[in-house]
């Protein structure tokens, strides 16, 4: 049987704000003495419990988990939620560079958002990773390790994956909201070398929106999702290292995630 832990971290990169982690644990974790791969989640809230997740519904990763497992798809996974901070504080940690777009979206918004991504990057692959590999039975190397989020999750997983690719293999960022600071991320895609043993998994549903009076709001979506998967094609990723999939009609929430998650996790994984 499968198990979920929670428990509280500092983080002493962020001025040592506490954030609370959720871990599954595979059917045979305590019974077996074998060792896991790693999969590392954005918003751990929203992974697992629809009762936690913001919006209520989730990304039923745990039930993709133990069905993986129970049709010996792999010999099973540990999964690391990651809760967000509330309020600007996830846009600030899921960002390294500040971006004036909320503040011009929102009326009740009167500051510029982000700039903390590096330091949560930081936290993510040096100490919640230390923890991790240190109070259980993980694969640390880097071929056993994996980082994945959503919207703002799936741009400091691009990110943080790109940034310590010494620490992960894989990357799945889905419906990435290139639109919260498209130039520095665009830049940061340009800049970065073709790193040969890493595969990235990118996404967009045609009827996405952070934002429903905005018309044109899908559309930035999806052109912000072809320009990332252009960037990273022209640094030299091909078809074998780099999947991008647009769906039809998907819209923006936990529901479109859950439904592509286990295609992703199978591409990541093959």
């Amino acid at each position: 049987m499968s198990t979920i832990h929670t428990f509280q971290i500092n983080m002493p990169q962020l001025q040592n704000r506490e954030r609370t982690i959720r871990i599954y644990l595979p059917p045979d974790y305590a019974t077996s003495s074998k060792r896991y791969p790693v999969l590392y989640m954005q918003d751990g809230q929203n992974v697992f419990d629809a009762s936690t997740s913001a919006y209520g519904t989730s990304w039923h990763v745990h039930e993709t988990m133990n069905q993986r497992f129970a049709r010996q798809e792999d010999e099973g996974w540990i999964v690391v939620g990651i809760d967000c901070g509330h309020g600007l504080t996830r846009y600030n940690e899921y960002s390294p560079w500040s971006s004036s777009v909320l503040r011009e979206m929102k009326s009740d918004i009167e500051q510029d958002a982000g700039g903390e991504g590096a330091l949560y990057a930081e936290f993510v692959a040096t100490t919640l990773k230390s923890h991790i590999d240190g109070h259980y039975r993980t694969r640390p190397e880097r071929e056993h390790t994996l980082i994945a989020g959503s919207s703002m999750g799936g741009m400091i997983s691009m990110y943080t994956g790109l940034t310590y690719s010494h620490v992960y293999s894989g990357i799945g960022a889905f419906s990435t909201a290139v639109w919260f600071q498209t130039e520095a991320y665009y830049a940061f895609l340009e800049q970065q070398p073709h790193y040969k043993h890493m595969k990235i998994y990118t996404d967009i549903g045609t009827e996405e929106t952070s934002n429903a009076e905005l018309a044109a709001f899908p559309q930035i979506y999806v052109s912000g999702a072809e320009g990332q998967y252009a960037r990273l094609k022209k640094a030299g990723y091909g078809e074998d290292q780099l999947a991008f999939v647009i769906e039809e009609g998907a819209p923006h929430n936990e529901t479109a995630w859950a439904q592509r998650f286990p295609g992703a996790l199978a591409w990541l994984l093959s």
